[in-house]
């Protein structure tokens, strides 16, 4: 086996596909034209580019917590997945592989406690409110005054 890795000598990310020659049986394949094989290469290169900016976006879209913001890089996000499949229409050779858009060592923000409080930030800003007054209420009277002069500053 070791000389016969010395004979092929496949390199990391080689597209050759190893299989039985039959004669008579076996078609080879066509070899393409070297301005086609650059121009789907070309095609190729910019379908990657995509790709990453989809998965940049949805890191960015993970990482929004306000909900006006939230929309606007949803939309943006939507509007790249957009040129991605106006992309794959225009050129049938690509193909579409969702796991290149995937984002990896990320967890759901749903999940996270933190998401859960700012999901909650209207009902919390009331109780936060609401217990403030109850403790400047607990302040003795003779020192409101005081207190007032300094928030008023």
């Amino acid at each position: 086996m070791h000389k016969y890795d010395e004979i092929v000598q496949l390199k990391p990310n080689c597209r050759h596909n190893l299989s039985t020659y039959f004669p008579g049986i076996t078609t080879l394949p066509k070899v393409p034209n070297p301005k086609e094989a650059l121009k789907n290469y070309e095609q190729e290169q910019k379908q990657r580019a995509l790709e990453r900016a989809i998965r940049n976006q949805k890191r960015v879209v993970e990482g929004t917590i306000d909900k006006e913001n939230l929309k606007t890089e949803k939309g943006k996000l939507r509007q790249i997945q957009a040129n991605m499949r106006k992309h794959l229409g225009d050129n049938p050779q690509l193909r579409r592989a969702y796991r290149r858009e995937k984002v990896h060592g990320s967890t759901s923000k749903i999940d996270t406690p933190e998401f859960l409080r700012i999901s909650n930030a209207d009902k919390s800003n009331r109780n936060t409110v609401h217990a403030i007054q109850d403790d400047l209420n607990l302040i003795p009277i003779e020192h409101r005054d005081k207190l007032e002069v300094l928030l008023k500053k």
